[in-house]
C-alpha cells in the first residue's frame, strides 16, 4: 500500500510537471506581449490556463487570468482574426491587422525568442552553479574515460575498449574533458590520430579518417562540473543552446519527413518526464526545462496556422499579396487545423497514457493465478 508521504512525494513531483509546462508556456506568451506593447497593439487577454477562471485582474488594457487548466495559455492579441473591427483599443493602441509586416513578424516571433532566451538563461545559471554529470549536457560534461564503444563502428574497428582514458589527440592533450576531441570528430571529415592507455600501457592509433556527422562510436563518461566563471557560463551555455537547438531540429525534420510518431509525446508525456527529471534534482529539473522550451520555441516554427509560424506564413502571404485574406478563408482554415491538432494530440496522449498503465498492468498479471491468465 502506497503511503502517505510517498503519495504526497509523487503530487509534489506531478506539480512540478505541471508547474514546469506553466512557466515555459508564460514565458512565450509574455515574448509576444512585450512585443505587442512595444508596437501598441491591443491585447484583451493574457491568459495562463484555459477553463473556469480561477484569478484575473484588469492591468491597464489587458485582463490578466490564471485558469483551472494550465496546460497552456494565450495572448489575445485583437486583429489577429484579420478583421479590424471589434476588441475596440484603447489609448494610442491599434489591431494587430493594421500593422505593418516587420512589427507583425516580430510579435510572431517574440514568444519563439524568449523560449530561446530561456533556455540559454538556465544553462548559464546551471554552469555557474556547477553543471550536474548529464547526458543533457554532453559533450560539456564528458570526461576522457570511455564508458561504451558502439559494436561495428570505427571507434570498435579501431581497438577501443571499456574503460580507456584518451590522452590526445593529433598531438593535443586532453587534461580530464573530452569536450575538444568530441567537436572536432563532429565538425571534421580529416583524419585524427588519438592517444589512449589501455591496462596502463599508452597506445597511438593510426590516422583514422572520420566522417562529418558519422558517429565515431565512442561513449564516454559523464561528471559534475565544477562551478564556472560568468564568461565561461555564458560561452557553454551558448553552445549548449546551440547544439539543443539542432539536434530538436534534427528530430522534428525527421518526425516530418518520415511521419514518424514514435520519438513525439503529447502532454501527458511531457509532464511525466519533467516530474521524473524532477526527482533527479533541481538542476536537472531545469535543464529538462530549457530542453522543453527549446522543443516548443522550434515547434512553433512550423507553418500551421495555429502556431506561430502558420501565423507568419499567413502575415507573409498577405504583405506579398497586398491585401488581407477573406476572414471566412481564415476561419475555414483555422477550425480544420484545430481539428486535426486536436486529433494528433488525442492519439499522442492516448499511447502516453497507454505507456504509463502497462508496466501497473504486467504487475498485475503477475500476481494473478496462471488459471486466470492462461498460460
Amino acid at each position: 500500500m502506497i503511503s502517505l508521504l510517498t503519495l504526497l512525494s509523487k503530487l509534489f513531483f506531478i506539480a512540478a510537471g505541471i508547474g514546469g509546462i506553466a512557466l515555459l508556456i508564460f514565458f512565450h506568451e509574455l515574448g509576444h506581449f512585450l512585443f505587442c506593447k512595444l508596437f501598441r497593439v491591443h491585447t484583451p487577454t493574457f491568459s495562463i490556463g484555459f477553463g473556469p477562471v480561477i484569478w484575473s485582474r484588469l492591468i491597464g488594457t489587458t485582463k490578466f487570468t490564471i485558469s483551472a487548466i494550465p496546460l497552456g495559455g494565450y495572448v489575445e492579441i485583437a486583429g489577429m482574426d484579420g478583421s479590424t473591427e471589434g476588441n475596440t483599443p484603447m489609448a494610442n493602441e491599434e489591431p494587430f491587422s493594421k500593422k505593418p509586416y516587420h512589427q507583425k513578424f516580430c510579435i510572431m516571433m517574440g514568444g519563439i525568442l524568449f523560449n530561446i532566451i530561456l533556455a540559454f538563461k538556465i544553462a548559464m545559471f546551471v554552469y555557474l552553479c556547477g553543471a550536474p554529470g548529464s547526458v543533457l549536457l554532453y559533450p560539456e560534461t564528458a570526461t576522457t574515460t570511455v564508458a561504451r564503444v558502439l559494436p561495428e563502428s570505427i571507434a570498435a574497428q579501431t581497438g577501443f575498449q571499456e574503460g580507456d582514458v584518451i590522452t590526445l589527440f593529433n598531438g593535443t592533450p586532453l587534461i580530464g574533458r573530452a569536450e575538444p576531441l568530441i567537436r572536432y570528430l563532429k565538425t571534421t571529415s580529416e583524419s585524427v590520430t588519438i592517444t589512449f592507455e589501455h591496462n596502463g600501457e599508452a597506445q597511438t592509433t593510426n590516422p583514422i579518417m572520420v566522417e562529418q556527422g558519422k558517429p565515431f562510436g565512442v561513449i564516454l563518461k559523464t561528471e559534475k562540473l565544477s562551478p564556472l566563471s560568468f564568461t565561461e557560463s555564458v560561452t557553454y551555455a551558448w553552445q549548449t543552446t546551440l547544439r539543443w537547438m539542432r539536434d530538436t531540429g534534427y528530430g522534428l525534420m525527421h518526425i516530418l519527413k518520415k511521419g514518424d510518431l514514435s520519438s513525439a509525446g503529447g502532454p501527458v508525456k511531457i509532464i511525466s518526464m519533467i516530474s521524473q527529471s524532477a526527482q533527479d534534482g533541481f538542476l536537472i529539473y531545469l535543464l529538462f526545462l530549457a530542453i522543453i522550451s527549446i522543443n516548443l520555441a522550434l515547434f512553433n516554427l512550423i507553418p500551421v496556422p495555429i502556431l506561430d509560424g502558420g501565423q507568419l506564413l499567413l502575415a507573409t502571404i498577405e504583405s506579398l499579396i497586398g491585401r488581407p485574406l477573406p476572414i471566412k478563408i481564415r476561419e475555414y482554415i483555422f477550425i480544420g487545423t484545430w481539428f486535426v491538432f486536436l486529433g494528433l494530440i488525442l492519439v499522442l496522449s492516448f499511447h502516453d497514457i497507454s505507456a504509463l498503465i502497462a508496466p501497473y498492468f504486467d504487475s498485475i498479471k503477475q500476481c494473478l493465478p496462471v488459471s486466470l491468465i492462461g498460460e
